[in-house]
């Protein structure tokens, strides 16, 4: 896929989120919200939470083959600044949404349990469950929080730093491991690059690495050099 062509997708991710900005925008001003709006807000923010992960393997591609790469670094800052933001002003009106209705759900039991006090009615049994349905529900909030962790904690303590200056640099013959998304680190790939590809300013930033699955091609932010070489 070409330069151009990797551009033009960006754009339509761009287009998108600005038209979740212009959805969300007037429900900021809304004291409460209806159970449908609630609905619509989680629906859409669950597709635009999906798009980061597109946003930045796209993103990755044009800083590789860009020719001015510094201006790719600032589209990606600008990107992410306003990403986060309208996903936290979306969470924040859902957990306000979630609030409220937990407060309505506690004065609703207690006046109900003031009723049934008066009326002296028995109180309604608890929902009996076996083992299970038990491990089930359990698996479905250790799931839910480790979701929630990795993508709302754990993503705010990576500070992301580019090439804004240079510290180390390829060089052929250098032993590598190569990182991979969706695989754990002990499963990344070892090799020994082979060849460099020099930009116009005369640094490397791709390079062929030779690895057991033959010789690949992975751009410099990929590819993590180690202190000692054999």
């Amino acid at each position: 896929m070409s330069l151009t062509q990797l551009v033009k997708q960006r754009g339509t991710l761009k287009c998108k989120l600005t038209n979740f900005k212009t959805f969300l925008t007037p429900y900021l001003s809304i004291a409460t919200l209806t159970d449908v709006q609630a609905s619509e807000i989680q629906c859409r923010l669950s597709k635009i939470e999906e798009m980061y992960a597109v946003f930045d393997e796209l993103q990755e591609r044009i800083e590789v083959e860009s020719e001015t790469p510094r201006e790719q670094y600032v589209e990606r800052m600008d990107f992410e600044n306003q990403y986060f933001a309208i996903l936290a002003s979306a969470r924040e009106l859902l957990r306000q949404r979630g609030k409220v209705d937990a407060e309505s759900k506690v004065m609703s039991e207690a006046g109900s349990g003031s009723c049934q006090h008066k009326n002296n009615l028995n109180p309604v049994p608890e929902e009996k469950i076996n083992t299970l349905q038990r491990y089930r529900r359990v698996e479905q909030l250790r799931l839910h929080f480790w979701n929630r962790f990795k993508v709302e904690y754990v993503s705010q303590l990576q500070q992301k730093t580019k090439w804004f200056s240079s510290h180390d640099q390829l060089v052929e013959g250098a032993l590598v491991i190569i990182k991979e998304k969706g695989v754990p680190p002990l499963m990344w790939l070892l090799g020994r690059i082979v060849k460099l590809y020099m930009g116009k300013d005369g640094i490397a930033r791709v390079a062929d690495i030779k690895t057991k699955r033959g010789i690949i091609k992975r751009a410099f932010n990929n590819i993590c050099p180690l202190p000692t070489s054999m």
